[in-house]
């Protein structure tokens, strides 16, 4: 019995649900937040009568939208930061980071 307990416990306590951040260091938990806030008023404009005061007057759908753009636009700040960067030391030309910066884009718009 007791080593059922003893199971149990390190079941629980093993931190079955590890923090995103761990496992990829660039990743951004903090941005989950505007992400679901975003993803909600898109929700709520679509899924409720366009007669309720939340969507005529508050417009979420539209501000969910302006947040996803300014997110991606961070991101993309971002990095495009880190490339500038990077063409500071002097191994990197910018032929090669330009072409592996766009060849990620493309890769992210239209996986293969």
């Amino acid at each position: 019995m007791r080593s059922l307990s003893f199971k149990m416990m390190s079941i629980f306590s093993s931190g079955i649900a590890q923090p995103q951040q761990e496992k990829n260091p660039k990743y951004m938990v903090q941005l989950d937040g505007l992400r679901a806030i975003a993803v909600f008023g898109v929700l709520v404009s679509h899924f409720l009568p366009e007669s309720l005061p939340i969507n005529s007057i508050f417009q979420p759908g539209s501000l969910g939208v302006r947040r996803f753009f300014v997110l991606s636009a961070f991101l993309i700040t971002d990095i495009l930061l880190k490339c500038k960067d990077a063409l500071d030391s002097p191994d990197q030309a910018i032929f090669f980071i330009l072409k592996r910066f766009y060849i990620r884009r493309f890769l992210r718009i239209f996986p293969i």
